[in-house]
């Protein structure tokens, strides 16, 4: 027999055999038995680290288990920091580690912000991950906390210069076990370079240098490898221990003058709605006489204006006409927006050459197509709803993350819904394919009294680059199902509720010749005896009796 406080944990087995089994076995039951662990359902502890920082895992059904990085928010953060009893969180991080002891248990954790308890926001169904969450996704999180000594605060993410310049230095990571420590230069490229100056908030990588007197300063990371699109180290490829020996540090040198000192404020993110304004400023410390603003939401980035020499120059786009130059002695420079529109919203950047490039988020607030609030059905009836989210394309560097709610399936992900529920329940609702996230489409055939109630979608946008964007909308319909039974099998088409519809009345008094009907949007095309038989029709339907007393001529 064998015995392990863990199926993975093999260099901790205890070997019994045969012949001492029946003498211990008393022995290890009260032992088992009376070593649970003593903790609630949905805990929080942080291991593998110091007092506040650390692997993040959760107590599950009497198991400990570790958490995806998955759709991850700095939201997600604060709510476990606060959970396990800190003031705030700072930051989470991955360490790219192969193999743990326990197991993934719990993905695409979404929370809004009020919730108390990390588990009480939206997840995936426990141990219901993607087979990319493997330990190289578990999060690590950094809480912030006054009183422990191994926390040195930074504000750009675990990433700091050191021994230079504010724009120029060795390159150092925190690491949760080691604290500040260099990079290895081994492998280093002008890709790695320009990732590390972005995610320092400079403009760009200008370079990499050596220094020439030899560094005692730790080495925790190793064969780092970029692309040059992240907007992170820790989104390459690395490793943090490694079996070569390396003694040279990376040193880096980014592209900015006085990036920290040259920008007092900027506008984040604005709020509009269609047909309305908006003001885009920033505060400059110095004077500047160049500069230019862009819309850089498209496949094309556009210049919408620029200033060069004094002079104002408004570029043949669509925003021609509707952008007009903010400017205050040149330290605090922008623009007005009027007339806004639904394509409009996206991301602007306030471009300073060899300075600075500041963007901008702008959130058109009334940007979906939803269905009505009330939808009416009849039973044995179809119906079908649709959001169309798709503008949210123009915001570049986002993490969207959507809800459902039905009265069939409660809230959950989206995704979930399409890939599980779906498959689970092949005769309750179906999908138009291919589906498109950002334009969720429910079918439902024959409908039932058990349908009816409230169907939703809830939007959240986040982004690792824009921080402080953190937006949620929410779009419900409610259905009602009527009593009558329909004999239509006809599927309704989707509800465009930005085409106007004519209003027709028909007002009929019972037995009496007199049929008035208006159409707001009358059409002069449609024959006169359509519009007859419409009405016959509708008395045959409504007042049978009527019928048998009128003329010989409306009988048919």
């Amino acid at each position: 027999m064998m015995i392990s406080t863990d199926p993975d944990d093999v260099n901790h087995l205890i070997l019994i055999s045969r012949n001492s089994f029946s003498a211990v076995l008393s022995f290890l039951v009260r032992t088992i038995c009376t070593n649970r662990v003593q903790a609630a359902n949905g805990s929080l502890r942080l291991v593998d680290g110091n007092s506040n920082a650390g692997r993040l895992v959760v107590y599950i059904n009497e198991e400990w288990v570790t958490v995806c990085s998955t759709n991850w928010t700095h939201v997600n953060t604060v709510t476990a920091c606060k959970q396990l009893g800190f003031p705030d969180g700072h930051s989470m991080y991955t360490m790219n580690q192969t193999f743990y002891h326990r197991r993934v248990g719990v993905a695409n954790i979404r929370c809004g912000g009020n919730e108390t308890n990390l588990l009480e926001c939206p997840h995936a169904p426990f141990f219901h991950v993607n087979p990319s969450c493997d330990h190289q996704q578990d999060i690590f999180l950094r809480c912030l906390c006054d009183e422990c000594n191994d926390y040195i605060p930074t504000p750009k993410d675990n990433v700091r210069l050191a021994d230079g310049t504010s724009i120029s230095g060795r390159l150092e990571v925190f690491s949760p076990r080691l604290g500040w420590g260099g990079v290895c230069n081994a492998g280093w490229t002008e890709f790695n370079t320009r990732v590390a100056c972005h995610q320092l908030g400079f403009l760009d990588g200008a370079g990499t240098y050596r220094r020439n007197q030899n560094q005692s300063a730790t080495l925790v990371l190793f064969r780092v490898s970029c692309s040059g699109d992240e907007h992170v180290l820790f989104d390459c490829n690395y490793t943090t221990t490694s079996t070569e020996v390396c003694t040279d540090h990376v040193y880096i040198q980014c592209e900015c003058h006085e990036c920290f000192e040259f920008l007092l404020q900027a506008p984040q993110q604005k709020d509009a709605m269609t047909q309305s304004a908006v003001s885009f400023e920033w505060h400059l410390k110095h004077n500047v006489t160049a500069f230019q603003f862009m819309f850089i939401s498209q496949k094309n980035p556009q210049t919408l204006l620029y200033v060069e020499e004094g002079k104002v120059v408004e570029e043949h786009t669509r925003f021609r006409n509707r952008i007009q130059l903010i400017n205050v002695d040149y330290e605090t420079v922008g623009f007005n927006l009027t007339n806004i529109t639904v394509a409009d919203m996206g991301i602007y950047s306030l471009v300073v050459p060899n300075l600075l490039a500041s963007k901008a988020v702008l959130i058109v607030t009334d940007f979906a197509v939803v269905p009505d609030p009330v939808v009416h059905r009849q039973v044995n009836g179809a119906t079908v709803l649709s959001w169309d989210l798709v503008t949210l394309r123009q915001l570049h560097d986002i993490s969207c993350e959507i809800l459902l709610t039905t009265p069939a399936t409660g809230r959950l992900p989206l995704d979930y819904y399409n890939t599980y529920w779906l498959r689970d329940n092949p005769h309750r609702h179906s999908v138009s394919q291919p589906t498109d996230k950002l334009h969720p489409t429910i079918v439902i055939d024959k409908l039932t009294a058990t349908d009816a109630g409230n169907y939703g979608i809830e939007v959240i946008v986040t982004s690792s680059v824009y921080r402080s964007l953190n937006y949620s909308w929410q779009f419900v319909t409610d259905l009602v199902i009527d009593d009558t039974v329909s004999d239509s099998n006809v599927r309704p088409t989707e509800f465009d509720s930005s085409v106007p519809i004519a209003a027709t009345t028909i007002d009929v008094s019972v037995c009496n010749s007199k049929v008035t009907v208006s159409d707001s949007n009358y059409d002069s095309n449609v024959p006169f005896a359509t519009i007859v038989l419409s009405i016959l029709l509708c008395y045959r339907w409504l007042f049978p009796p009527c019928l048998q007393r009128a003329p010989s001529a409306f009988q048919f």
